[in-house]
């Protein structure tokens, strides 16, 4: 899991590629799949390159930032 801040909000993204499971890497912006050398935005998630589907977003997680301490929120 990745853990960083978008525009000051605190956000968790799964470092997995949703299209063949390889492990992404961060580049600046961007996660990379090394595997097929894809790139994604980290702001929206949006691909920006490679092969696979266009609208396969990255993973994120549902957290909450509580005095200071990343939570992951569980979905009832």
């Amino acid at each position: 899991m990745l853990l960083t801040r978008i525009d000051g909000q605190a956000r968790a993204i799964m470092k997995v590629c949703l299209h063949l499971g390889g492990p992404l890497e961060r580049d600046g912006d961007e996660l990379v799949c090394s595997w097929r050398n894809a790139r994604s935005s980290l702001d929206g998630g949006s691909k920006l390159a490679g092969p696979g589907h266009p609208d396969l977003p990255l993973l994120h997680l549902p957290i909450k930032v509580i005095d200071g301490v990343v939570n992951y929120v569980h979905k009832d």
